[in-house]
């Protein structure tokens, strides 16, 4: 851990945070006024960069869950279909009259359903995502009781 000045400052990311960001915030701006922990808490909540992160990498991770179960889904599909035809003849019926001209109309629909029964390498990918994401659910977790440790160190050394 590096020190510069009075707060410590950690790498995330390829990148330098000092935690407190917040403190010095509040510092800049509201003055002489002194802010009780609670009010640093909940502007660290909102402007943490790395809870930020944990929170968009458990968000990211729940949704490969969802794109996972859709594959074991049933496939429902549609089609429909329409054509005309103009029928004509050279030939004279009984009376001698040529025959008249005909349209024909024909129509077509269809629906399918398919549901694989069992697609095994489908099923633990689904069972493995649902384990990332716990994990990132634990993942933020720790983040944020982290940054509820950043931010009291800091206050109380402040």
């Amino acid at each position: 851990m590096n020190c510069a000045g009075p707060f410590p400052l950690r790498r995330v990311a390829g990148f330098r945070i000092a935690p407190a960001i917040a403190i010095a915030a509040i510092a800049a701006t509201s003055g002489a006024q002194a802010a009780d922990l609670s009010e640093v808490y909940a502007i660290a909540l909102e402007n943490d960069p790395v809870l930020a992160a944990a929170r968009a990498s458990s968000e990211s991770r729940k949704e490969v869950v969802v794109q996972s179960r859709a594959a074991l889904l049933p496939r429902l599909g549609a089609n429909a279909g329409s054509s005309q035809t103009t029928v004509s003849s050279d030939g004279l019926d009984q009376s001698g009259m040529p025959f008249p001209e005909r349209d024909v109309t024909r129509r077509s629909w269809g629906a399918n359903l398919n549901q694989t029964v069992i697609d095994v390498p489908r099923w633990f990918n689904y069972l493995g995502a649902r384990a990332i994401a716990r994990q990132a659910e634990w993942d933020l977790e720790t983040a944020s009781q982290q940054l509820i440790t950043r931010v009291a160190e800091t206050y109380l050394n402040v």
